[in-house]
């Protein structure tokens, strides 16, 4: 025993010292057992051979000196076994069934005979996790296309996981925190690389995936997160195959929502076309059991959907100046002339206001007219349906047993038109959504015991900015504002992954390492960018009497009681780097105990920005930082002598990121599977589980804009004009270390399947968790004055 945990312990520093820096999430299924012969001994050097029934590829090993095999790197589907041994009767196994990173055990069992005589049985599915402590769930490209959901996407499919639930914009397994999950197609990540949100538009569609895998909980070392999401892609096969379909939903298939008199109207149609097969050209190539490709074309039509608008408008007498009716005197605030009546005379309105008001504002057409209501205007517009559209392609070829490559992209589009504001005057902005994903994939079979995996990928997730409404935002007048803006954001990932795996012995040993390269482009615009007017009835009021003056009444005079405008956005380009290393081992200690051991190091540095425009609040000096190539684009009118604006290396941080780097995220775990009876019916699994959480950009960005000057007020009087300039910095607390948040889980979990049929199995699982992280002190954050008055 102290003999194996020196080699465990040996090959853990081997391979965390030189994994090759790349990624190591790999979606390859395994298949493992043990070979003996009709007396209980094994048979060492016997031929293993599992090859793919659609493809006819075959992956072959051999046995080692125990009598143990291991045959790694297998595609998903459907596989045949075959084991063979001189003066022995060859063993074969078909209808194997296998799913993204299924461990399949089958233990063969040769008798004395001749090689032409055969002992063959049925495999199927995989009706227990007989090897490791993993929970998972797997829906097959025939559940995609048959359970009954309404919107045909992945994500539908989630949601009737068990334990698996949606919050913070992400989702939560088995209750983990928001952001400790991974999501990913063909094993490099479709993530946003923020907050670890899924890129959605990569899953709305189902027809180009062959299988989804979600991993619940206890998985091993190669990934980072207690949750994992795997969506794999179709590919080719021997034969062409395709399909021509539409999904189609009208209110004749829907069911009526109780709480509503009627079906929803409308009608929907999710029509596509996919096809596959061998790449074959006459007379030049014949890629029958070697090349092969899949394309798949998705889209949504359907009618017009419907916008209702519920604003609240001035009614007629207030848009000629007549206030009559609410028994309030009026003052001109130019002439000081009073009118008791509350009737402005026409000549006397700003005609800026009341082109603005005639531009804006409808007349209200809902309830009482004759008096101001809330949402006294009611309309209901159509707009286009959104036709997103989505392309899938890919490629597999296999040069050799050896030498095996695959390649997809994936292309995404969708217009979206949207009606801006709450009033009828602003029209419909079509929305532009552009997301990519590209992974390769090569693996080299380096001999019957040594394989390695290089992959890459590349995310493009484009949501570009929507420019604001080019007029004044019209304040505190009572009435819905005219004003709006939206957030525009570019996410770009790249990924290299390699994972090596090496059979020993008894142990099964993976190795490997991930670099990543996120970028985030984002721009906020404020609502007060063209200026913001705040209205509030000082100016109409008359000196003495409370009940005078009215805050539309200034409006269409001209006089707000205060002005505002932002200055444009600075566009944020944030950048990260982050590495990941693991190393597992999958001991076999009996032939019916098996150990995972593993243990992960996660090294994130924190963002920096492209052109050095971020800041943080620096507790401990009480200045704010800027990093050291940023100092000079610090806002002249930042004011000095109060708060002191430093660069980040006189203050001991990094010059760059502004963080320092959490270097001891070091995470081990260790899982068990037992077997008690020998067989593939009952096993009892647990696990010890602990990970280290990002540190993603909305817990370390506090206000990453430029220190600089945003806004400009002006406070008006009836007589006089004061001006003054109001400066804003950073109020929040920076944070002088990157957050590591790590948590530790226990899960265990048993399963027995009791008749030999395998129609039932029985289930009990028991799990906690708990979390232990670092944090800056909260109770520490300052508060700031940030305001300097010029006057004249």
């Amino acid at each position: 025993m102290r003999v194996e945990l020196r080699t465990f312990a040996a090959m853990m520093v081997f391979l965390l010292a030189s994994a090759w820096p790349a990624a190591a999430q790999t979606t390859f299924a395994t298949i493992t057992g043990a070979v003996t012969d009709s007396s209980g001994g094994v048979i060492p050097g016997a031929e293993v051979a599992a090859t793919n029934v659609e493809t006819s590829i075959a992956t072959k090993t051999t046995t080692n000196r125990e009598g143990v095999y291991t045959v790694t790197q297998l595609r998903e589907g459907p596989y045949m076994l075959s084991i063979t041994a001189p003066g022995l009767r060859e063993f074969i196994v078909t209808n194997i069934l296998l799913v993204t990173r299924d461990v399949r055990r089958i233990d063969a069992k040769l008798e004395v005979g001749v090689l032409s005589e055969a002992v063959q049985v049925t495999g199927g599915a995989t009706p227990i996790e007989l090897e490791t402590p993993r929970v998972s769930d797997v829906r097959t490209a025939e559940q995609l296309r048959t359970l009954p959901l309404n919107d045909p996407g992945v994500w539908s499919f989630l949601a009737v996981t068990p334990t698996l639930s949606l919050r913070a914009g992400t989702y939560s397994f088995a209750g983990s925190k928001y952001n400790q999950s991974q999501f990913a197609i063909d094993g490099t990540s479709m993530s946003d690389g923020v907050g670890e949100s899924p890129v959605g538009p990569l899953a709305n569609y189902i027809e180009s995936f062959k299988e989804v895998k979600i991993d619940l909980a206890n998985n091993s070392a190669e990934f980072p997160s207690l949750g994992q999401v795997t969506i794999i892609s179709k590919s080719g096969a021997n034969r062409f195959s395709g399909s021509l379909f539409d999904y189609y939903q009208g209110p004749s298939f829907r069911a009526r929502n109780p709480f509503s008199g009627q079906r929803q109207a409308g009608w929907v149609h999710f029509p596509g076309v996919a096809a596959g097969g061998p790449v074959v050209i006459p007379k030049v190539y014949n890629g029958h059991a070697r090349t092969f490709w899949f394309v798949s074309a998705e889209t949504v039509d359907g009618s017009n959907t419907s916008v209702d608008l519920n604003p609240t408008v001035p009614i007629e007498p207030w848009r000629r100046g007549d206030f009559s009716a609410l028994g309030r005197p009026i003052r001109n605030p130019f002439t000081g002339e009073v009118y008791a009546d509350g009737r402005i005379p026409v000549a006397a309105l700003n005609p800026v206001a009341v082109k603005l008001q005639d531009r804006f504002f409808p007349l209200p057409n809902s309830g009482n007219t004759a008096v101001l209501q809330t949402n006294n205007f009611r309309q209901t517009l159509e707009i286009d349906r959104a036709k997103p559209y989505y392309w899938t392609a890919r490629i597999d070829h296999d040069f050799d047993p050896a030498n095996r490559l695959f390649g997809r992209f994936t292309l995404s589009e969708s217009t979206n038109p949207v009606w801006e504001g709450n009033l009828p005057a602003f029209g419909v902005r079509d929305q532009l959504r552009q997301t990519r994903a590209l992974t390769t994939s090569y693996t080299r079979i380096l001999g019957s015991s040594l394989v390695s995996e290089f992959r890459g990928g590349y995310t493009y997730n484009n949501n570009p900015i929507s420019g604001t409404v080019r007029g004044l935002e019209l304040a505190d007048t009572g009435l819905s504002q005219v004003d709006w803006t939206n957030p525009g954001f570019l996410n770009r990932i790249y990924q290299l992954q390699n994972q090596t795996t090496w059979q020993r012995g008894t142990h099964t040993v993976k190795g490997g390492a991930e670099i990543r390269r996120i970028d985030n482009d984002e721009s906020v615009a404020s609502p007060n960018l063209f200026g913001a007017l705040d209205f509030t009835g000082r100016f109409t009021a008359v000196p003495g009497i409370a009940a005078s003056g009215n805050p539309y009444a200034d409006f269409l005079f001209g006089v707000p009681n205060t002005a505002s405008r932002a200055f444009p956005p600075i566009a944020a380009q944030r950048r990260r780097w982050t590495y990941d290393f693991f190393a597992q081992d999958d001991w076999k200690v009996t032939r019916n105990l098996t150990l995972n051991l593993g243990l992960r190091y996660d090294l994130h540095p924190g963002w920096f920005e492209r052109n050095d425009r971020q800041a943080i609040f620096d507790i401990t000096s009480g200045r704010i930082v800027v990093p050291d190539g940023g100092r000079d684009d610090v806002s002249p009118l930042m004011p000095t002598g109060y708060v002191d604006v430093v660069s980040a290396s006189s203050v001991g941080l990094p010059a760059r990121t502004l963080l320092r780097t959490d270097r001891n995220n070091f995470a081990p775990r260790i899982g068990v599977a037992y077997r008690p009876f020998g067989g593939a019916r009952t096993v009892l699994r647990g696990c010890r589980w602990s990970s280290c959480r990002r540190c993603f950009r909305r817990v370390e960005r506090q206000d990453q804009r430029r220190s600089v000057c945003r806004s400009r007020s002006i406070r008006t009087s009836a007589f006089r004009t004061r001006i003054s300039s109001t400066s804003r910095s950073s109020t929040s607390a920076g944070i002088r270390d990157s957050v590591c948040r790590t948590s530790r889980h226990w899960a265990g979990r048993c399963g027995t399947s009791a008749m030999p049929t395998r129609r039932w199995q029985t289930v009990a699982c028991t799990s906690r968790s708990r979390g232990r992280f670092r944090s800056f002190p909260t109770s520490r954050t300052p508060t700031t004055a940030d305001r300097t008055t010029i006057t004249g």
